[in-house]
């Protein structure tokens, strides 16, 4: 499906994409939303979405108890930290963490001044040779780590929103079998074990963290999200434009800050997704910068959903997308989790040829 010639009019406009959340919608219907989200994809690989049927009271909940939970004491949040876990659960601290790694641009950056608690999938059945059998499994669908049983508030309302994400995230796929000609479940057979992160992001208050910032430092450094695609519910009090994407510009490129706009999520195209149509769609290179100095008080708080295909999915070149021939895929089709160690592989091989820091930073996902 052919998109229009940017806008600078239109550039945050979003999109309403009820006609794939309610029934009996119209070709037409379709169509219209079709075409918005794959221009918007080919054009900066982000968009807002509006009217996609998420109870604003599940987003509220989470919230309140990453808030509270964040509020704890340090040796108290340390508890839920997993120090050998492969893929992302429980507690980041501050400054633990560095997505510049992420970037293949070659940097090594101060590590990110966020702290974070994470899960992964819910209904894993350790009876099932799919979720245990092999090295990969047990990497991808590794245990989630939660507070204390006798505080079940963070929990609760974390995996109701996975839920809830895991939802919204199949609405936006039959979207995107629209955008490139196939199929309406296309995409359903790679997501029926699917291997997606839920993050809640706390950026503390500059004052806060006033005597760890390095030159140079970020809330979250400059990178591009590794996964099919992800969701954000930005902080609807982020008065400052703090998540900023790279652009385009006659001058090489500049940075655009993506606004908060009320009942409304962020989705940003992945790398795995622009390798699966054979870069037809962009994924582009964001970050989160610090508020201006006059605001040191300010604190942010999102939630970021990294959608992740089963780890054995094959991401054969999507045939709509192949048709001047697959620039990458090449004659050896990989799975998910392949394609996703590979990437996170060449990130660390590129920072190996880098200056070396005297803080070692760690793999952000």
């Amino acid at each position: 499906m052919a998109g229009r010639l940017a806008s600078t009019s239109d550039v945050w406009t979003p999109i309403d994409i009820s006609a794939f959340v309610r029934e009996g919608s119209s070709d037409e219907e379709l169509d219209q939303v079709a075409r918005e989200v794959s221009h918007a994809f080919e054009t900066k690989g982000f968009l807002l979405i509006s009217d996609h049927g998420v109870d604003a009271g599940i987003v509220a909940a989470v919230e309140t108890a990453a808030l509270a939970f964040f509020a704890l004491p340090d040796d108290v949040k340390k508890e839920c930290f997993l120090n050998r876990a492969p893929v992302p659960r429980g507690y980041s601290a501050c400054g633990k963490e560095n997505f510049a790694i992420l970037s293949l641009k070659n940097q090594r950056k101060p590590n990110d001044l966020v702290e974070k608690f994470r899960m992964g999938p819910l209904q894993v059945d350790a009876t099932d040779d799919y979720f245990t059998a092999s090295k990969d499994a047990q990497m991808m669908f590794y245990p989630n780590k939660w507070p204390s049983p006798d505080d079940m508030l963070l929990q609760d309302a974390m995996e109701r929103y996975y839920l809830a994400m895991d939802t919204l995230s199949a609405v936006l796929l039959r979207i995107f079998a629209r955008c490139l000609d196939l199929p309406q479940n296309f995409f359903a057979a790679k997501m029926t074990r699917h291997t997606s992160i839920f993050s809640v992001n706390y950026y503390p208050a500059m004052d806060q963290v006033r005597q760890q910032i390095q030159p140079g430092q970020l809330r979250l450094a400059q990178h591009t999200d590794v996964d099919l695609f992800t969701i954000v519910r930005p902080d609807m009090a982020d008065a400052f434009g703090c998540l900023q994407i790279e652009v385009a510009s006659d001058t090489g490129s500049t940075w655009l800050s993506v606004p908060a706009v009320p009942d409304t999520f962020i989705v940003n195209l992945g790398d795995c997704l622009k390798y699966w149509t054979n870069d037809r769609w962009m994924s582009t290179s964001h970050r989160v910068v610090n508020p201006p100095v006059d605001s040191p008080t300010t604190s942010r708080i999102s939630m970021a959903y990294f959608v992740g295909a089963n780890y054995d999915a094959t991401l054969d070149c999507l045939p709509t997308c192949c048709v001047d021939g697959c620039r990458h895929h090449g004659d050896s089709l990989k799975t998910y989790v392949e394609w996703r160690k590979g990437r996170v592989r060449q990130a660390m091989e590129q920072l190996k040829s880098t200056p070396v820091s005297t803080k070692k930073p760690h793999m952000a996902r």
